[in-house]
């Protein structure tokens, strides 16, 4: 049983390692487009893309 505790424990702590990667990618594409657009331009691009996005 405690081999089984330990595995879950594993598979907790790769979950946060892949989700804590994933974030700070996202983090750095984030801050990427701030140092090339303003933020009017990333806002009237998100709302285009929100609204092209729309599947209803």
């Amino acid at each position: 049983m405690a081999e089984m505790r330990d595995e879950h424990f594993e598979v907790i702590s790769n979950n946060k390692a892949k989700e804590y990667e994933k974030q700070k990618k996202t983090t750095n594409i984030i801050k990427t487009l701030l140092n090339r657009y303003t933020k009017k331009q990333l806002t009237n691009m998100i709302e285009k893309e929100s609204k092209n996005g729309k599947r209803n």
